[in-house]
């Protein structure tokens, strides 16, 4: 016989629900955090903070650029790497100030160590320096450029992967 009331036992979720239902809210509570830590407070702790390179550029031919949150943009450029055993190295930094910017290249192909080079000021936050002495091996070199620019918000930084041509060597006469 029913009354028309409603009985407390006739909706009570099982034990297991409840802890998974608490489990999820933890997590979603934990990841909207490191989330709002990580965009908010850009470059803390002394490491870059990283954001990817437009989709799509082909270093040397284009400019590319790299979109750094919220805080402005990073374009970098080769300037004539065919004409240069070691070419010259462009970063335009928009929207934020850099004190300094520097490049660290790295092998992609082969280990070919890394070198690291502290670009020189132009003024309005362009940056420019050359660098890479390799020797080459083969008929081009591959190569990942992390640029980190020093800003008032931390380390903001992006990679841009290329190819350097090398010029043909003579072959040594057995």
């Amino acid at each position: 016989m029913s009354d028309g009331k409603f009985r407390s036992e006739d909706n009570v979720r099982p034990p297991l629900l409840n802890g998974l239902i608490i489990v999820t809210l933890i997590t979603v509570v934990v990841a909207l955090g490191y989330l709002a830590s990580y965009y908010l407070s850009a470059g803390n702790g002394g490491k870059p903070t990283w954001f990817s390179a437009q989709m799509f550029c082909e270093v040397p031919e284009d400019v590319c650029t790299a979109q750094l949150g919220r805080f402005g943009t990073m374009s970098f450029a080769i300037d004539s790497p065919e004409a240069s055993p070691s070419p010259s190295f462009r970063v335009a930094i928009e929207g934020i100030e850099a004190r300094q910017v520097d490049i660290v290249l790295e092998g992609r192909a082969q280990y070919s160590g890394t070198e690291r080079i502290t670009l020189a000021p132009q003024g309005n936050g362009v940056f420019t320096g050359e660098g890479l002495n390799s020797l080459c091996t083969v008929s081009a070199t591959r190569w990942r450029a992390k640029v980190i620019a020093h800003t008032p918000k931390g380390l903001l930084g992006s990679w841009f992967d290329f190819d350097i041509p090398c010029a043909p060597t003579a072959s040594p006469a057995l």
